[in-house]
């Protein structure tokens, strides 16, 4: 319709009727209802509304209200506001930075049940899952949604069922932290003395344990940090320290002293 009306010959004949100028606005007859429909994300840009007619909405069920394009009546559930196309869901993520497309996509997440043993909470997230038919082996036709990382209220939307989304078993779960684990700070550069009071500052109560290193060790790295500065750490800056688990630092070594001076010759 764009490239029709963008065309000066179209455009002509399309004001003929008119004069010479067509209307550039159209008023919808007053039995049309304004109805809130599934928001779809992506190319569709989250739009939310439509028109139908009467006939339109007593084959939907969805004959309540008066509102018109005019009208000030608002929209309730029973008016089309319930969307089946989709469901929101509470998952929890299996991976630190999932992707919204891609043959993985489903092991990238489960779904919580009754029987789930506890998980941290920040692995919690919200889905919108499409609302997919079956697949039917008779059927020539395949379901995709091409929208790759579209979202809905900053909500990742996945082409996906339900039954598709593995439950949070006790086995799925194991590539997660536990709970009461946290994140392990960047210590590197800090005295030994000052990693330790940082962890003690975050409630963790772990062992620790220091292992000196010299030059031998860390050549490259020895020289840029000062004697008893932590250069490395187990586990790493922001990976995930586990309860019980033993913290190691990387301590440089302080500089060798020099040699004893060797005793005087016996007379």
């Amino acid at each position: 319709m764009e490239a029709l009306f963008a065309n000066p010959r179209f455009a002509k004949l399309l004001a003929e009727p008119y004069g010479g100028s067509p209307p550039l606005q159209f008023t919808p007859p007053r039995e049309l209802a304004r109805r809130p429909i599934c928001r779809m994300p992506g190319p569709f840009n989250a739009y939310g509304e439509e028109l139908f007619t009467p006939a339109m909405l007593r084959r939907t069920g969805s004959i309540s209200g008066t509102a018109t394009m005019s009208g000030t009546t608002s929209l309730t559930a029973e008016d089309g506001a319930i969307c089946t196309a989709y469901t929101k869901v509470t998952a929890v993520k299996l991976v630190e930075t999932p992707v919204a497309d891609g043959p993985d996509v489903a092991r990238q997440y489960c779904l919580p049940t009754p029987e789930t043993p506890p998980y941290l909470p920040e692995a919690e997230t919200q889905l919108y899952l499409w609302n997919l038919p079956p697949p039917d082996p008779a059927e020539k036709a395949t379901y995709r949604w091409d929208g790759q990382g579209a979202t809905l209220d900053g909500i990742p939307i996945l082409p996906l069922r339900r039954d598709e989304i593995q439950p949070c078993t006790a086995e799925v779960l194991a590539v997660l932290a536990p709970p009461g684990s946290v994140r392990m700070p960047d210590l590197q550069g800090l005295g030994e003395n000052q990693a330790k009071d940082l962890l003690r500052l975050m409630g963790v109560t772990n062992e620790v344990y220091v292992d000196y290193q010299g030059r031998d060790r860390i050549p490259e790295v020895y020289d840029r940090f000062p004697p008893y500065a932590v250069v490395s750490s187990l586990p790493r800056a922001n990976e995930w320290l586990r309860p019980g688990e033993t913290i190691v630092l990387g301590v440089r070594a302080p500089d060798p002293g020099p040699p004893p001076e060797a005793p005087p010759p016996a007379e």
